[in-house]
């Protein structure tokens, strides 16, 4: 990590210089092990070698000395090539303690809490905010690096953060300055080193610096597929299509055979009467072409399916390696659903269902439950916000299928942990100032102190009755009676002292004069006659002289003929030590010369609590392994019994070896093109036999952090192609990928842009061509929905500043675009009153910078809209903020793990597009991402009857010709210009073009009730009286918004 000279990125095309055979499996493996491994620590390299920089600079006058002063803060790690990393630093690191938790021996940290909210006074808005940021700050299992600097030397050391967030708000509630963390480390030695740093006293530790450095790339998302990826290249199935294969190595995609398990069963053929409608038989033989094409042409005739899925389901059938393209709205998910209809229903029934996002994979699982398809499917992963499926967790699968005796092995197994675990935690306590063994501290004296330790092993006699009389006496404030103590314990504690104390007393409360009288105040209140208190104080004077004598039988037999002083001397510490009689020293100094012993006794047998806890650590981690064993066979027994079998693809890599006991026949791959290679490969178990993808490479490619390595990157694709999914590349390589043709979402003017850039065989539903118009705009309504708006920003109103050129993939832009703001606040407000679009989700706003996605949420909040945001978008504005928490009252968080991609949540009625990018030259500047086509057509692809793009067209044309053709269409079309026309639905021949907020407000006409269920104020009479002569009052309050950040190249965490 500390190397400047740059790692060995092997190319990823076919013929790169590699020392790897050609057309190898370990070739592809080792290729996409080292750059999957470069984009989890190129960022936190890029960060901490520029750390250590700064801690080496003889100035002070460096980005880290400003984060010390702030004590934490953002650090950004730039490395002269245009690229750039930004981690998070917590300051002043101390670690406190060696301590356990379930994920093995952690240090315990105290680290200054982060500026901003963090630090609030208020308890309650701590803990609020790291809940609202635990998806992105801190989260358990994410990856630290510790730079501990001491002496002009720096050293680092990594580990996982092992504090869930609940232990993160728990500590934040009790100090407002720091929080404290527990981290697992990676090096052995950190152990030592801690327990070291915890005998140091506070002087010691002055020059030392410690900083905590948080990588941005979760470690847990990727550290399974590095485990997969080393695996024996033998273990891989389908290699002859996954491996880098030469030209002359086309013809392996030509001809793709049948899944191995339709030869292995005699006589299969596929029973497709599931699909089709009524009581129509069908069945197919997948090694017969007659068949094939009798059931192509069957289903395209007699089924629920359209021609398009129909020819995918049979390629799907008889392919053992099947690839299907669904263009936007082509029903993608239903295709892959109904595959595992078929499938299912011909008892090929051991399907691994993967997808990219845990809602995708809810989705799926719960139209199979709807859809009556089967009910014996198990969701790997505990990141399922669908209630319906937890029930269907492992975890819960797991309590409901539990018995005694499997039960009884695991709770064994989980005893024995716990008892190394408590043998460990004394130990470590022991190591850290606890108290000291009897055995250490015992064989310490006798080495160091021989004479005092025989003085404890022969007390006066006078001691030794005292003990002797103590034994079998409950001690005042305990119901326990005392135990013998050991001759230290009772030395230590003073019981000879404090008897000697109470005896003295004793003595000189009977010296004290006494009246004659006694009881004489007793004749005031209670009228007792003479002889009466005569009696009492003769009893009385009995017991004084019965306890007078006991006490002097006592010290008889103690062989001692005066009652001994107290001890009450205060000598040094030194003085002590050279003195044996210990029975002799007061209070003070046995207190005094027992802490001198015990911290002794800890240094003396240091290294050998050191050894023991080696030891210990060694074993507890074994009953651990033990542990997860059992834990692996009862899961391996329940996954053995069920149908399908889902996750997420990083919840695969994670369990590979479990899916692999399982032997599942099928993998099926939801959002393939959004899938990284190193992910389905860490995703093919041994036994599959049948692999389907189902995704767009021409849609959003996978999400990486390191830029560099990219398809936007000069370098990147030409050379690494690290966010080419394994779709793209084996389609690019020659597999014929089956496409659906058939769209269901969007009205056909938007799906002309579609069939103009990307898809020119994309059809149209008849449902789409019966949309409604969108209400409030004109410009022939029934036909030309589109519009794209030409805004051009001078100097004096909004002046861009200029994006980094490579659309600063560890630091997404925060470009701005004020009077885009404007523009589009006022188009919601003005669609918000014509009543259709008042359904939560009927408008999307999406933005291509999180800048503008912040100051939009902030305009529309300011109107009392309330906006839902994709709640990563929201856990990124929270972590680059800082701000306060959003009021969720005001601003619902919406509960998706999408943001752009084929989800319903993300469609809408009318989809209003902000692109931010807006010179008033148009030879000026770039567009940065804007120039990637899988972008562009993601963005344009949201609506179903509106779709309104605010930017500057000339620009975007000058610098792509994706968005060439797609300006010259609204161009052609008569949907472009620098004004939205704007019209009342019952007035359409009246148009007003408006090219500015101020203007939109004043024009807009509002609807009467009846035109507007919601209820709408109207300022026209006209309007009223034309629709139902009266009015209602408009709460915009009751409006949500779902508001997305479009595109924006943030690191994506795919839910295990």
């Amino acid at each position: 990590m500390m190397c400047k000279a740059a790692p060995f990125l092997p190319g990823n095309i076919p013929g790169a210089p590699h020392h790897l055979a050609l057309e190898s499996m370990e070739r592809l493996l080792d290729i996409q092990f080292r750059l999957l491994r470069e984009e989890l620590v190129a960022p936190l390299r890029m960060t901490l070698q520029s750390i250590i920089n700064d801690l080496r600079a003889p100035t002070k006058k460096t980005l880290l000395h400003a984060i010390l002063a702030k004590k934490g803060g953002r650090y950004t790690a730039e490395n002269g090539h245009a690229d750039s990393a930004m981690a998070s630093v917590y300051t002043s690191a101390n670690p406190i303690s060696i301590a356990t938790d379930k994920r093995g021996v952690v240090i315990r940290l105290l680290v200054n809490a982060p500026p901003g909210q963090a630090r609030d006074s208020s308890a309650f808005k701590r803990a609020e905010y790291w809940k609202g940021i635990s998806r992105k700050r801190l989260m358990q299992g994410g990856l630290v690096g510790l730079v501990w600097a001491a002496q002009g030397e720096i050293q680092l050391f990594f580990g996982l953060i092992s504090s869930s967030g609940d232990d993160i708000q728990s500590s934040c509630r009790r100090s407002a300055e720091n929080i404290e963390i527990r981290v697992r480390f990676f090096d052995e030695n950190m152990s030592s080193k801690v327990m070291d740093w915890c005998q140091l006293r506070p002087k010691d530790r002055s020059g030392t610096t410690i900083l905590m450095v948080e990588a941005p790339v979760m470690y847990e998302s990727i550290r399974p597929f590095l485990e997969t990826l080393k695996k024996e290249p033998t273990g891989f199935p389908f290699s002859r299509y996954l491996v880098h294969n030469l030209e002359g190595s086309r013809h392996l995609y030509q001809t793709v055979p049948p899944p191995q398990y339709t030869s292995t069963r005699r006589a299969f053929t596929w029973n497709l009467k599931c699909l089709m409608n009524g009581d129509l038989e069908l069945l197919l033989n997948p090694k017969d072409t007659n068949s094939i094409q009798k059931a192509r042409q069957q289903l395209r005739c007699s089924s629920q399916l359209d021609p398009s899925q129909a020819d995918a389901m049979v390629d799907c059938l008889t392919k053992e390696f099947c690839l299907i393209q669904g263009p936007p709205g082509t029903g993608k998910s239903f295709t892959g659903i109904e595959i595992m209809r078929v499938l299912l229903a011909n008892n090929v029934n051991k399907i691994l269902l993967i997808a990219f996002t845990n809602h995708a994979l809810d989705h799926l699982l719960q139209s199979v439950l709807k859809m009556g398809i089967t009910s014996k499917i198990a969701r790997l992963g505990s990141y399922s916000n669908d209630e319906d499926l937890k029930q269907f967790s492992l975890e819960e699968l797991e309590k409901s299928h539990s018995t005694s005796r499997r039960s009884q092995s695991i709770n064994d197994a989980y005893g024995n942990l716990k008892v190394i675990e408590r043998e460990l935690s004394a130990v470590l306590k022991q190591l850290q100032g606890g108290p000291v063994s009897v055995k250490d501290r015992t064989e310490y004296m006798v080495l160091r102190f021989p004479d005092h330790n025989s003085h404890f092993l022969d007390p006066p006699s006078i001691v030794s009755s005292i003990r002797a009389s103590e034994e079998g006496w409950i001690q005042a404030g305990s119901r326990k009676p005392l135990k013998g103590l050991s001759h230290f314990e009772f030395w230590k504690t003073g019981r000879d002292i404090v008897w000697l104390e109470q005896a003295h007393s004793s003595t000189k409360k009977k010296a004290k004069h006494r009246p004659s009288n006694s009881f004489a105040e007793l004749e005031i209140e209670g009228g007792w006659d003479d002889d009466e208190i005569a009696d009492l104080e003769s009893k009385f004077g009995d017991l004084e002289e019965e306890k007078e004598d006991g006490l002097q039988a006592f010290l008889k037999n103690a062989g001692v003929d005066t009652l001994p002083s107290i001890p009450s001397s205060n000598r040094t510490l030194g003085v002590l030590q050279d003195d044996p009689l210990v029975w002799a020293m007061s209070r003070i100094e046995r207190a005094c010369l027992a802490k001198s012993w015990e911290e002794g006794a800890r240094q003396h047998f240091f290294s050998r609590s050191r050894s023991s806890f080696a030891s210990l650590k060694t074993k507890y981690e074994h009953a651990k392994q033990q542990y997860e064993e059992c834990r692996y066979q009862a899961k391996l027994r329940i996954l053995s019994n069920v149908d399908i079998i889902g996750c997420t693809t990083t919840g695969a890599a994670k369990l590979t070896t479990l899916l692999s006991g399982t032997r599942p026949f099928v993998l099926l791959v939801e959002e393939a093109g959004q899938v990284l290679e190193a992910h389905i490969l860490g995703s093919l178990v041994p036994s599959i036999e049948h692999v389907i993808m189902i995704g767009d490479p021409l849609q959003l490619r996978p999400t990486i952090n390191n830029y560099s390595l990219s398809m936007d990157h000069h370098l990147g694709k030409q050379i690494y192609k690290f966010d080419q999914s394994t779709m793209e590349r084996l389609d690019s390589a020659g597999m014929r990928m089956s496409q659906l043709s058939v769209q269901r979402r969007m009205r056909p003017e938007i799906a002309s842009i579609a069939r103009l850039t990307l898809y020119p065989h994309l059809e149209d539903n008849i449902r789409v061509t019966e949309y409604p118009a969108v209400r409030g705009l004109a410009r022939n309504i029934f036909s030309s929905i589109t519009l794209m708006l030409r805004v051009v920003a001078t100097t004096n109103q909004c002046p861009n500043s200029t994006p980094s050129r490579h659309a600063n993939y560890q630091n997404p832009s925060f470009d701005s675009n004020h009077r885009q703001i404007t523009m589009v606040k006022a188009l919601v407000q003005h669609l918000l009153r014509q009543g259709p679009y008042t359904k939560a989700g009927s408008i999307v706003v999406l933005c291509m910078y999180l800048g503008q996605l912040a100051k939009l949420r902030d305009e529309l909040q300011k109107s009392r809209i309330r906006v839902v945001l994709d709640s990563r978008d929201e856990d990124e504005l929270r972590n680059r903020e800082g701000d306060a928490i959003l009021n969720d009252e005001d601003v619902p968080i919406k509960a998706s793990d999408v943001k752009l991609s084929e989800q319903a949540s993300e469609e809408a009625d009318v989809v209003i597009l902000s692109l931010v990018r807006n010179h008033g030259d148009e030879k000026a500047g770039t567009i940065g991402f804007l120039k990637s086509p899988n972008r562009v057509n993601v963005a344009l692809t949201r609506a179903r009857h509106g779709l309104f793009v605010f930017g500057n067209g000339d620009l975007l044309s000058s610098k792509s010709d994706m968005w060439t053709k797609v300006t010259n269409h609204f161009k052609e079309t008569d949907c472009y210009g620098t004004g939205l026309p704007i019209a009342c639905h019952l007035h359409p021949d009246t148009v007003q073009w408006v090219d500015s907020a101020e203007k939109l407000r004043q024009v807009s006409p509002e609807v009467s009730a009846a035109a507007n269920p919601a209820g709408v104020l109207a300022k026209r009479d006209t309007h009223a009286t034309e629709s139902a002569g009266r009015t209602v009052s408009f709460a915009p309050s009751r409006f949500r918004i779902s508001f997305y950040l479009a595109g924006i190249p943030v690191p994506m965490l795919p839910g295990a």
